[in-house]
């Protein structure tokens, strides 16, 4: 597989450095993967002059972020990409490049909360879904990342096939097992309209685990164990991530537009928020 690394040279970059490093330090066979880090800048600043100078510090710099990480240097190749915003760099190295990939850091750590989430660029290529965005933790480190199975979010429809498909080729490049999950909260519906203990026994959710390896078995995907949760969808997601100690999440996404995100709120967005781990977003071709 082939990833850009978006690199803004601060702190936030970190954990964005460190999984490029953990993915390369355990891939399993070869080809491996390739990292191409990518420092987006003001095109304003282009300028014959003066290109060279900001090309050649730029490339200093991300070279000196694997070594502030404290990891083996993960990067094949440096690019520095002129563009009139950070999105817009990162759309058209991944495009130019033709990758698998984004990997880009978030701006809130791992714990604690901040009223800044994701950060202005993680939350508008999101939006785009130019490629597939794995969202990292700035905070992440080799020892943060998950010894378990890759957790992969199923609406058992259409925007969940090629982020399965993608779950699957990245833990059988790292020998991990997957494990597909639908989140089904109809038993809390039915705990809100039925209240009591013995008609809440006779409601009969919507979904089964059955449903779910059909589904799989149907598209061919690679699933080693399928699950229901009845939380909600972002919690039993995190629930799920959780017990699995997984090294990521993994969903599909319709790219919503603006008017859309009104009313309906981006699974992927917000998994990508507060996930305690990393969050890989895959656009429905």
């Amino acid at each position: 597989m082939r990833w850009i690394v978006g690199i803004d040279l601060a702190a936030r970059s970190r954990g964005a450095v460190h999984m490029a490093a953990w993915l390369r330090a355990n891939h399993i066979g070869e080809p491996g993967p390739e990292f191409i880090a990518a420092h987006v800048v003001d095109e304003r600043l282009r300028d014959p002059s003066t290109t060279a100078e900001v090309t050649a510090s730029a490339e200093r710099s991300l070279t000196a972020a694997a070594a502030d990480a404290g990891v083996e240097n993960p990067f094949s190749s440096i690019r520095v990409v002129f563009a009139r915003s950070p999105e817009d760099g990162l759309a058209a190295a991944a495009d130019s490049a033709d990758i698998d990939g984004i990997l880009i850091g978030r701006a809130a750590p791992r714990a604690g909360g901040t009223l800044v989430r994701l950060g202005s660029v993680a939350r508008r290529l999101l939006r785009r879904l130019p490629a597939p965005i794995l969202v990292v933790p700035p905070d992440l480190d080799h020892a943060s990342v998950g010894t378990g199975a890759a957790v992969f979010a199923t609406d058992l429809g259409e925007t969940s096939v090629a982020a399965g498909r993608a779950a699957c080729r990245i833990a059988r490049s790292l020998a991990r097992d997957v494990v597909a999950v639908h989140l089904d909260p109809s038993s809390d519906v039915g705990r809100d309209l039925l209240g009591d203990r013995t008609l809440l026994a006779l409601w009969t959710p919507v979904r089964t685990a059955a449903d779910v390896a059909a589904w799989v078995r149907a598209n061919g995907l690679d699933v080693t164990r399928a699950f229901v949760s009845h939380e909600g969808v972002v919690e039993g997601l995190l629930h799920e991530a959780i017990r699995e100690d997984a090294p990521l999440i993994a969903c599909g996404s319709r790219r919503l537009g603006t008017v859309d995100r009104w009313f309906h709120s981006s699974v992927g967005d917000d998994l990508a928020r507060f996930a305690d781990r990393p969050v890989l977003v895959v656009p429905t071709p």
